[in-house]
């Protein structure tokens, strides 16, 4: 039988670590985010670090049963406002 109280947990704690380990990586390695931030958004440096903070909370809301799904829908937003960023990179 499967334990699906664990493979929930599991999914939580990965997902958590995935959107923390983004969020930190703002902070960390900069240059590299702001590289990829479109030259007709104002202030990149000051939009990567939202970003990271972003992801920082995001991934902290899924560990947190009460914000779970508010942070679930975070993190979507998050998701397609970095991936919306694609054809602009595929283009320059």
């Amino acid at each position: 039988p499967v334990n699906v109280t664990g493979m929930r947990l599991l999914s939580h704690l990965l997902i958590a670590a995935l959107f923390i380990t983004a969020g930190v990586l703002h902070f960390v390695r900069p240059s590299f985010f702001t590289r990829i931030v479109p030259p007709s958004l104002p202030q990149p440096l000051l939009l990567v670090y939202v970003s990271g903070v972003a992801g920082i909370l995001g991934g902290v809301g899924v560990l947190v049963p009460t914000t779970r799904v508010w942070a679930g829908y975070g993190l979507i937003a998050w998701l397609v406002l970095h991936h919306g960023w694609g054809p602009w990179l595929q283009i320059s």
